[in-house]
């Protein structure tokens, strides 16, 4: 059963990297050329790279899980895929909603409250997906600390098997431990 599940997500992550791959490739090829970008390439060569990790940091991972290697990834292997996902998939919906924001207000009519942010909306497109990558950085930071590899594993009872790592579920201290984490760190 398993080796149709590793089938199946081998085949959508090549689909996905030679999808990423193409749409890189053809950004580059025009930016060499000195084509002048549209004002939504810049949030699509950010989802590219956003999308791009998500497929490595999860597809990778859960293939080899598939085909039943085990152990493959070490403590620290474990706490950077999974923390790299979890950012990754949280800029991809970021930049997403960015994307369909920043469309929304170029086809509002020219008589609109909308034109009006038509020309501030360019200029803000670099800083908030700046600021989208710190903000779910800080939101994630704690994840790591939760994770371990299957090695390290120790008690079973409080724990949560994630097929090649495994997640300590949270308790009352380690809630606490987040949100004061959350609400005192600065974002810069």
């Amino acid at each position: 059963m398993d080796v149709k599940f590793a089938v199946i997500f081998l085949f959508q992550i090549v689909v996905g990297i030679l999808g990423n791959f193409s749409l890189f490739c053809h950004y580059v090829s025009l930016d060499f050329r000195g084509y002048r970008s549209k004002s939504t390439d810049w949030l699509l060569k950010h989802l590219i790279l956003t999308n791009s990790l998500v497929i490595l940091s999860r597809g990778i991972p859960e293939i080899m899980a598939a085909f039943e290697l085990r152990y493959f990834l070490t403590n620290f292997g474990c706490k950077v895929v999974f923390f790299a996902h979890r950012v990754s998939r949280c800029v991809s919906i970021g930049t997403t909603c960015f994307l369909s924001a920043f469309q929304a207000i170029t086809i509002s009519l020219w008589n609109s409250r909308w034109a009006v942010m038509r020309g501030k909306a360019l200029k803000y497109i670099g800083s908030s997906n700046i600021l989208c990558w710190i903000l779910n950085i800080k939101l994630n930071i704690m994840i790591p600390g939760y994770i371990s590899d299957k090695w390290n594993n120790r008690n079973t009872s409080e724990t949560m098997d994630c097929r090649y790592c495994s997640s300590n579920l949270e308790t009352k201290d380690t809630k606490l431990l987040n949100l004061f984490c959350l609400t005192n760190f600065p974002a810069f």
